[in-house]
């Protein structure tokens, strides 16, 4: 990975045969365990591949909130991309302002693709 300490990258989860709740696009959630994620989109929906299929985009700023690299561990060692969040890690959905000033969580990109359906929802994580 060439990326820098102070470089932004995207980090994706991919979650197959899921949905996204109102709920959770409001006030977003926690990760319990260890979570896994890549820099590699490919990889993510690889992951994903269902009919109804989850990817959550982890938008980072530095390398504080992108967890820790372990390549090196990786069962796949194809999967030169992966990162590990800590447990308790929180999911905070990314806000924009709406025409009155108020912050609202971005609506998720949905993407078909034959019989798959791909919904993209941008993230920040807190750890």
């Amino acid at each position: 990975n060439s990326a820098t300490a102070q470089d932004s990258v995207d980090l994706y989860r991919g979650l197959g045969g899921r949905s996204i709740s109102p709920d959770f696009l409001a006030k977003g959630g926690t990760e319990l365990a260890p979570m896994s994620t890549t820099s590699d989109l490919k990889v993510a929906l690889q992951y994903s591949a269902s009919e109804h299929a989850v990817i959550l985009r982890l938008r980072s700023k530095t390398f504080m909130d992108r967890g820790v690299s372990i390549e090196f561990l990786s069962a796949y060692p194809h999967e030169h991309t992966e990162s590990l969040l800590p447990p308790l890690t929180f999911l905070d959905p990314l806000r924009k302002k709406d025409k009155n000033g108020v912050f609202k969580p971005q609506k998720p990109q949905v993407v078909k693709v034959g019989g798959a359906t791909f919904t993209f929802v941008d993230m920040q994580a807190h750890f």
